[in-house]
């Protein structure tokens, strides 16, 4: 059995279970996702239920039920004296694999078919090199589950009939939380204006229209001044699953160094896709920088 410790945002979860997703399919084994970290986090929302995702997910509640039994979750705290007493407990049962660091590792492709024990998962894996051999398996676990509203429905056509791209700009905490703007490196205006001008010389002027998705419409709708026909999509904000509906059906991507607009590009996958990322993802970070972003993609500063 394989689990995929979820947390974070939309983006990371969808990391956390393709790459658990995949490891699963690899090894032949069964797949769940223990939700118990989101349930913690005031600021976060479970996501996945939103997609064709075939994992059973637990929680808090799930996770004490007698038909769970069998699954052992390690708690919350790794640094806890439970956690610690767990870890002896269920050696050998249960492998608790923990990612070393965002940039991309082999860690999972150590694990063999002959593994007995459970396999637990605990880290971001932002990097589709966990997955890209299931990519097919994992855009269909990422289908979504509903039908459009009337609103996105009209806006999903107007996506269809014309070339249109994506633009994702993340504000929010990456500008008023310090301890963030230290370690995430928003995007500039001239950023998005020097990557639109790029798509716009490939692509032509002629039926390009630009769909804006922001954590701050108005800041979007005021500053970020475009040669194209843009739509700043506002009425999203409590369904971010309809936002990255919307995204994924662009055919072009401006991204923000977030992994919700990379979920967006990469869950689009056009035959002539062009996408833009930031070449800087964070400070100081070369490694996870080149881990995150697919090679086919163009990165810009």
């Amino acid at each position: 059995m394989i689990i995929s410790r979820l947390s974070g945002g939309l983006g990371n979860q969808m990391f956390q279970a393709a790459a658990g997703a995949a490891l699963a399919r690899r090894l032949k084994q069964s797949h769940l996702c223990d939700a118990r970290p989101i349930q913690k986090d005031r600021c976060r929302n479970l996501g996945l239920n939103s997609f064709q995702f075939d994992a059973p997910i637990l929680t808090s509640s799930s996770a004490s039920n007698s038909n769970q039994s069998v699954v052992s979750l390690p708690p919350l705290k790794r640094s806890s004296l439970s956690f610690v007493f767990w870890t002896i407990r269920n050696r050998s049962r249960v492998l608790y694999a923990r990612e070393k660091e965002l940039a991309y590792h082999d860690i999972l492709n150590r694990f063999r078919s002959t593994e007995r024990r459970s396999i637990y998962l605990h880290g971001c894996w932002q990097s589709e090199q966990y997955f890209s051999s299931y990519r097919d398996d994992i855009r269909k676990l990422f289908a979504f589950r509903e039908k459009p509203s009337l609103e996105n429905g009209q806006l999903l056509d107007r996506i269809g009939s014309s070339k249109s791209i994506a633009i994702h700009i993340r504000r929010g905490d990456y500008v008023t939380n310090p301890k963030n703007r230290a370690i995430y490196a928003a995007c500039s205006l001239d950023y998005y204006q020097r990557a639109t001008a790029y798509l716009i010389d490939r692509l032509g002027h002629e039926n390009v229209q630009a769909f804006l998705f922001s954590d701050d419409p108005d800041w979007v709708q005021d500053n970020l001044d475009i040669p194209i026909r843009k739509t700043v999509v506002r009425h999203n904000s409590d369904t971010p699953t309809e936002d990255l509906r919307l995204m994924s059906s662009c055919e072009h991507h401006i991204l923000a160094n977030s992994t919700f607009s990379w979920w967006g590009a990469w869950l689009a996958f056009h035959p002539n896709q062009l996408v833009v990322a930031p070449r800087v993802w964070y400070h100081g970070r070369p490694r996870v920088d080149d881990s995150i972003v697919p090679s086919t993609w163009v990165r810009m500063d």
